[in-house]
């Protein structure tokens, strides 16, 4: 299993996640897409509900932690 890692803040990811998806998907890989938000502006991590799918993950955090915190919570999944 390809298990791809993303860090989310501030930023509007919808572009990088579908092509993600879709790329696993061409080649069959068993996959999935685990994305954390550190505590994203609501206007910022809205969009990340449409991605509601069996592959994706997405944890929502109440408080940033921070760049270097989100890269080893992520690796602990």
């Amino acid at each position: 299993m390809l298990s791809i890692l993303v860090p989310h803040y501030n930023f509007v990811n919808q572009t990088l996640f579908t092509e993600l998806e879709q790329q696993c998907l061409s080649l069959s890989l068993d996959f999935e897409i685990i994305i954390i938000d550190d505590a994203s502006l609501t206007s910022y991590k809205n969009y990340l509900n449409q991605f509601n799918k069996a592959y994706f993950n997405i944890i929502f955090l109440d408080k940033n932690i921070g760049r270097s915190a989100i890269r080893n919570l992520l690796a602990a999944k």
